[in-house]
């Protein structure tokens, strides 16, 4: 039987995180630091530098799918940190077609909510004929704000659903569109049980993204050195308490169904090892 309860999720996943926590944690950090890079240009005019950046990181994140897949698997201690960390920058010309258009399903959201806003802008000033100023401004706001929060619970439902892309990749040797369409016929009908893995570590990630704001604006008067600070303590929150284990609980997940399509139900989804993972204890 299918076994995709969060929590019996979560407790495997510190169960493998346990059996090579320093090389997962390191590779997790190193990831989480080079793929924030591009935020050292974000309020500069080195915008097309901000870009690059992002373009040449954006299968970065892939040295986590494979380091997760490896504690999962077995291969715990062929984890390798400098390997694993940058194996999205050594295999980019392989990997850049698939995530780039993975970017492009995430972030197609946004672009739809700029036209629409664009073109309520247009219909308000059509409307201030008929209309008073504050009628017009209170309707534009509450329009602005349900699909600026549309748009950001479609382009987190499409995350989600794309979450498998990266192992399909690596298990079924899978590229581009192909991949992304069984990662989604994969994750349908589970949707909600991976959001809600994703939710249970919500702390975790609010409490990252404060202790990066909070550096940044405590210590502004650092210029470049706040922000730098503020990537890496965030880096290494995000991975210690967030990043390192989710990403083992996201591979556990797609194993788990992976296994139920090969008839592979004995795996370990409840028991770990022959011993039973107790949620209390974990």
């Amino acid at each position: 039987m299918l076994n995709l309860d969060y929590h019996s999720i979560k407790n495997e996943a510190r169960y493998f995180l346990s059996k090579n926590h320093k090389a997962m944690i390191y590779t997790a950090t190193i990831i989480a630091i080079i793929t924030s890079l591009p935020a050292l240009f974000e309020d500069t005019d080195a915008s097309l530098v901000d870009f690059l950046l992002r373009i040449l990181l954006l299968t970065m994140p892939h040295g986590l799918v494979v380091a997760s897949l490896k504690m999962v698997t077995g291969q715990e201690n062929q984890l390798a940190v400098k390997e694993d960390s940058m194996t999205g920058l050594r295999r980019f010309k392989e990997l850049f077609p698939t995530y780039f258009l993975v970017s492009i399903c995430e972030f197609l959201p946004a672009v739809l909510v700029v036209l629409a806003l664009s073109l309520s802008m247009g219909v308000s000033i059509m409307a201030m004929v008929s209309l008073s100023l504050d009628n017009l401004a209170t309707g534009t706001l509450v329009i602005y704000f349900i699909l600026i929060l549309a748009v950001a619970l479609y382009a987190f439902y499409i995350t989600i659903i794309l979450s498998f892309t990266g192992y399909v990749i690596e298990t079924k040797g899978e590229r581009k569109m192909a991949a992304i369409k069984d990662s989604y016929h994969m994750i349908h009908g589970h949707v909600w049980s991976l959001i809600k893995l994703f939710l249970s570590y919500l702390p975790w990630i609010i409490l990252s993204a404060l202790v990066d704001g909070f550096i940044v604006r405590g210590l502004g008067f650092l210029g470049p050195i706040s922000v730098i600070l503020g990537i890496v303590a965030s880096a290494f929150i995000q991975a210690y308490f967030f990043s390192a284990e989710y990403q083992i609980g996201v591979a556990i997940f797609y194993m788990r169904i992976y296994n139920h399509e090969q008839g592979l139900d004995q795996s370990h989804e409840d028991v770990v090892e022959g011993e039973v993972v107790d949620d209390d204890n974990a």
